[in-house]
Parts: C-alpha cells; structure tokens; sequence
C-alpha cells in the first residue's frame, strides 16, 4: 500500500471545512440543518486472540487489506478523540485542542488578533505604518501629489483646436 496514497485520502478529512451543511426538508415544512459528512466504509474482521493468559489484537493477520485496516485504526483515533479534534478558524487546519483552543498555532492566532485590531483601528494603524516608514527612510521627502484633470469645459476648446488642425 503507497504512502501518499494513504496520505491523499486522510487529507479528504480537511476537505469537510468547505462543505455546505446538508439541509433536509420534512414532510411537515420544516428544515433541519445536518453537518456535511464523510462515511469510513471498511471490511475489517479484528482478530483476538489468548496469549500467555492476555487478550491480544491478531488484526494483522485478518483477511482484511492494509488500506481497510488503515481505515479502520483512522475511524478509531478520530472517534475517541473527536471532542478534542477541532479545525482551525483561521486557517482550517485540523488539530488536536487544548480546553477552549480555538487556532491551531499561536501564528494564526495572532493573525486573527492583528486583523481584528487593524480593522477596528484603520486610522491609528496608518499612523503607526507612516510612523514605521519614516523611522526606516529618514531621509525621504514625501510629497503629497495630487493629479489635476483639466475640466470639460476647459478641455472643449482644446479638442476643437485639434480637430481643426
């Protein structure tokens, strides 16, 4: 069994960040919003067995494919973890949460945190960033140009002199 082939099916798990919920409408008029899904279909047959008085996992050893064994292990790890399994609000990516852990690295929750404030502080942000340029460019002159178009009434007798030459 390939490697990235493994690896490009687990990373469908990802993909459940971009699905629109499955709305179902029922016979009496109402909606009912489910979460979109993705289905572990398996054929796996585990396999125990006594050894030296233990109970042990003969699994290997079962008809089954590696790929279905493969699942199977996924759906056990996502299953007993899953109210700890969390995607990231600001990247989607999936990780393993701490308590209320809403992002996935401090990274991207600085991110979040910096986007937040520049949004609410346009013009204090644009002061610091002019601040910061002239701290690096102490030398540079800014001047302010402002294009001037001539006005159409202006321009008229200019486009007539034109024409007539």
């Amino acid at each position: 069994m390939d490697v990235a082939f493994l690896h490009a099916w687990l990373s469908r798990l990802k993909g459940l960040t971009g699905q629109v919920p499955i709305v179902i409408m029922h016979s009496d008029g109402r909606e009912e919003e489910q979460p979109a899904v993705w289905n572990i279909e398996t054929k796996v047959i585990y396999t125990f067995g006594l050894v030296d008085g233990r109970l042990v996992d003969m699994s290997s050893a079962s008809p089954s494919s590696t790929f279905d064994r493969f699942k199977a292990q996924v759906y056990n790890v996502l299953a007993s973890q899953a109210a700890r399994l969390r995607f990231c609000q600001n990247c989607g990516q999936l990780f393993v949460a701490r308590k209320s852990q809403a992002y996935c690295t401090g990274k991207c929750s600085q991110a979040v945190r910096t986007r937040k404030y520049r949004t609410q502080n346009p013009e204090k942000f644009r002061r610091l960033r002019h601040a910061a340029y002239e701290r690096r460019y102490p030398n540079a002159k800014i001047v302010s140009r402002r294009r001037v178009s001539p006005r159409r009434s202006e321009a008229e007798p200019i486009r007539e002199e034109l024409r007539n030459e």
